[in-house]
């Protein structure tokens, strides 16, 4: 498991800025910006995606299923924000399967 730096923890925070007291700024965050507040967030859920439960592994290319990504608890087309309490980690497969679809899990684990 990476360790990031408290700068690299620092700089992820401050994607996303408030403006007065209830009104928040949200901007598009791409390129590095957006990998390092995905890898805050994977930090964060202790490696672990929040639908599904399982590892994550973020040195995988973007493009594999169990890739990290961002996701939103509530989605944008259901006035969701980019909110930083509104994101989680979550693997590309369980991201993309979710769609526009509320917090509910995409699978469940059963263990024996």
């Amino acid at each position: 498991m990476p360790i990031l730096s408290a700068g690299q923890l620092a700089a992820a925070r401050k994607v996303f800025q408030m403006q007065g007291p209830s009104r928040l700024r949200v901007q598009r965050v791409t390129g590095r910006r957006n990998r390092m507040l995905a890898l805050a967030l994977w930090h964060a859920a202790e490696g672990r995606c929040r639908r599904c439960g399982l590892p994550i592994d973020p040195t995988l290319d973007y493009r594999r299923p169990g890739a990290l990504t961002i996701g939103h608890r509530i989605p944008i087309a259901k006035g969701g924000t980019n909110d930083p309490r509104n994101l989680a980690a979550e693997h590309r497969r369980c991201n993309l399967e979710a769609g526009a679809r509320d917090e509910r899990p995409v699978s469940v684990i059963v263990l024996p």
